[in-house]
Formats: C-alpha cells, sequence, structure tokens
C-alpha cells in the first residue's frame, strides 16, 4: 500500500511591492517579489560624463579629453564658472592647452589680467612678491601706474621694496614727489629704505629738512639709520642740539647706538653729564653699552657709586655686563657683600653666571653652604651650571 506524503504548506506569494512615486520610464517601475534598493546617485564630469567611483585617472582624462571636443562656445561657458568666489577663471586651465588658453583669457577678470600681465616685470625689476603683486591688483588704476612707471626706479636707487612702493601709490602727490626727488639720496647717504621714506615723506616740511640737513652727518658718526633720524626730527630743538653735538662721541667711545643716543636727549641736564663723564670707562672695563649707562644715569648716586666701584671687577671676573651690574646695584648691601665675596668663585668653578650668583645671594646660609660645598663637583662631574645647583640647593626640581 502507498503512503501519502504529507501536504506541502502553500507557497508564500511575497506581496508586491510598489513605487510611492510615479513610474517615469520602466528601468523605475517596481516589480513583484524583487526588493528595491536605494537608487545610486552617478557622478559626473564637467561634460556630464559619468565617472566612476575611485578611479582618479579614468576622471582625469574622461574630464580633459570631453573638455577639449567641446565647441568654443561651451568652454566660455564652462571656464567662466571656474574663476575663485565667481569672478575670473581657474587659471590652471590656462596650461591645457593653448586653445585653452586663449579662451581662459577671455574670462580673466581685471585684477587676474594685471597680475599676468604686469606680475613677472614687478617681480624681476620692483622687488615685487605674490602677495604685494595681489595687492596693487586692487588698488586704484592712479596707484597701479604710479607703481608701474616708478617701482623700478625706485627699488634700484632707493631701497623701496613692493610693498614699499604700494604704500607710497596711495599716498598724497607731494609725499611721491618728495619720495622721487629725496629717496635716492637718503638711501645713498643717510641710511633710508623704503618704509623710512615714506614715513619722512608723511611728515611736515620742518622735519623733512632736519633729515636732509643733518641725515648724513648722523649715519656717517653716529650709527644712525632712517628711523632713527625720523624719530630725532620729531624732538625738541634742545634734544636735536645734544644729539647732533654728543652723539658721535657717544657713539665711538661708549657703546652708544642712535636710539640711546635720542633716550638720553630726553634725560636731565644732570643726566646727561654722568652719560658723558663716566660712559666711556663703564664701556671700556664694565660691559655697560649705551642702554645700560642711560639706566645708571637714572639711578641714585649710591648705587651709581656702587657700580663704578665695583662694576669693572664684577665684569671681569664674576660674568657681570652692564645690566647686570644695575641690577645688583639695587639688591641690599648685604645681598652685594656676597656676591663680591663668593661670585669670582662660582663663576670659575661652579658655572654661575652673572643671573645665578645674584641669585645664590638671595640664599639661606645653609643653602649657601651646599653650593660652595657641592657646586664644583656637580658642574665638573654631572653638568650641573649655577642656575641648576641653586635650584637643588633650594630642593626644587629641575627644570
Amino acid at each position: 500500500m502507498r503512503i501519502s506524503s504529507s501536504p506541502q504548506p502553500p507557497a508564500i506569494i511575497p506581496a508586491p511591492i510598489f513605487s510611492t512615486e510615479a513610474p517615469h520610464s520602466a528601468s523605475t517601475t517596481a516589480t513583484l517579489g524583487a526588493p528595491l534598493h536605494p537608487q545610486r546617485t552617478e557622478r559626473r564630469d564637467a561634460t556630464g560624463g559619468g565617472i566612476k567611483g575611485g578611479n582618479s585617472s579614468q576622471k582625469t582624462s574622461l574630464s580633459k579629453a570631453a573638455i577639449l571636443k567641446l565647441p568654443n562656445e561651451m568652454l566660455l561657458q564652462i571656464v567662466g564658472d571656474t574663476g575663485p568666489d565667481g569672478e575670473g577663471v581657474n587659471l590652471s586651465l590656462r596650461c591645457v592647452s593653448k586653445r585653452m588658453q586663449g579662451i581662459a583669457d577671455k574670462q580673466l577678470s581685471p585684477r587676474q589680467r594685471f597680475r599676468l600681465e604686469n606680475g613677472p616685470m614687478l617681480h624681476a625689476t620692483a622687488g615685487f612678491t605674490r602677495s604685494a603683486i595681489n595687492l596693487l591688483a586692487i588698488l586704484s588704476l592712479d596707484a597701479q601706474r604710479f607703481a608701474l612707471t616708478n617701482g623700478p626706479t625706485l627699488h634700484k636707487t632707493a631701497g623701496f621694496t613692493g610693498n614699499a612702493i604700494n604704500t607710497l601709490a596711495t599716498l598724497s602727490l607731494d609725499a611721491r614727489r618728495f619720495a622721487l626727488t629725496n629717496g635716492p639720496t637718503l638711501h645713498a647717504t643717510s641710511g633710508y629704505n623704503g618704509s623710512a621714506i615714506n614715513e619722512l615723506a608723511r611728515r611736515p616740511p620742518e622735519q623733512q629738512s632736519f633729515a636732509l640737513t643733518h641725515g648724513q652727518m648722523l649715519h656717517a658718526t653716529a650709527g644712525y639709520d632712517g628711523s632713527a633720524i625720523n624719530s630725532l626730527a620729531t624732538r625738541a630743538p634742545t634734544q636735536q642740539r645734544f644729539a647732533l653735538t654728543n652723539g658721535s662721541k657717544l657713539y665711538a667711545t661708549a657703546g652708544y647706538v642712535a636710539q640711546s643716543i635720542n633716550m638720553l636727549a630726553t634725560l636731565t641736564p644732570a643726566q646727561q653729564r654722568f652719560a658723558l663723564t663716566h660712559g666711556p670707562m663703564l664701556y671700556a672695563t664694565a660691559g655697560f653699552g649705551g642702554n645700560a649707562t642711560n639706566l645708571l644715569a637714572i639711578l641714585n648716586p649710591a648705587r651709581q657709586s656702587f657700580a663704578l666701584t665695583h662694576g669693572p671687577t664684577l665684569h671681569a671676573t664674576a660674568g657681570y655686563d652692564g645690566s647686570a651690574i644695575n641690577g645688583l646695584a639695587r639688591l641690599t648691601s648685604a645681598e652685594q657683600n656676597i656676591v663680591l665675596a663668593y661670585g669670582p668663585r662660582l663663576h670659575a668653578t661652579a658655572g654661575y653666571d652673572a643671573e645665578a650668583i645674584s641669585g645664590f645671594a638671595k640664599l639661606t646660609l645653609f643653602q649657601r653652604d651646599f653650593v660652595l660645598i657641592n657646586g664644583p663637583k656637580l658642574h665638573s662631574t654631572a653638568s650641573y651650571n649655577g642656575h641648576a645647583i641653586n635650584r637643588l640647593a633650594r630642593r626644587e626640581r629641575p627644570e
């Protein structure tokens, strides 16, 4: 007897899935039982051609080949949309071919055209950098004409850079005339560059006259440059006379530079006399320069006496210069005596400089004993310097 098999369950037919959008073509119509997948957005190049994801070489070759086959009218439309911020064109398109260069050149913005037509000349003959060329491209037509006409001469004869030329191009006609007329002489004889000439060109006539009259002497004998001459030109007549009378001596014998001469000119007559009297000795024997001498001239007589008495020894034996001597002159007499007693020894045997020696003077007696006993060995065997030894004596963590 034949046994029949168990009845099979009825086949389950998937419910039809319909698109929620009206079908536009056979490819968009849903089919029964077929799962729907999200549609992929196809990437396209500038010509509308498809690009396979991840294949950069195909993207490049397709774009370039397709673009070069388009008519000029369409290329003009494409190129016109490539400029930065919607202006002009992407200049790299000019390198694709001669045909693309010609098409791109028709779409250049005024700024791009200025840079392309004038940039090489400005760079080669007038010291313009890329940023200076870009800045000039956005200035007025009058400023551009001035820079193109006068830039090479200003660069060659008056020390102007592209930025200085741009600045001058925005100044008044009187300022421009002053710079063109006097710039070469100021540059050749008085240490002026373009920026200092521009600054003087803005000044009142009496300041310009001072610079033109005295600039050459100040530059040759007292180390002044255009900026320092301009600064002195703004000072009171008494200060100007002091600098003109004493600047050369201070520069030659006391380590003064133009800025410190100008500063001394603002001090009191007594302070000026101190600097003139003691500056040469302090410079020759105690490591003082003009700024340090000016500061000492302002201190009280007791501190001045300390520096004059002990400065040469501290400089010769303990590594002190004028600034450090002035600092030590402000310390208490007890701290000064400690420095005078132990400074040379610490400098010679334990790697102490002036700042570390002055720091040593502020330690406690127990800490100073630690330094004197252990400092030379720490310096010779463990490469400690004075600052590190002081920190160790204070039981601070090393830096």
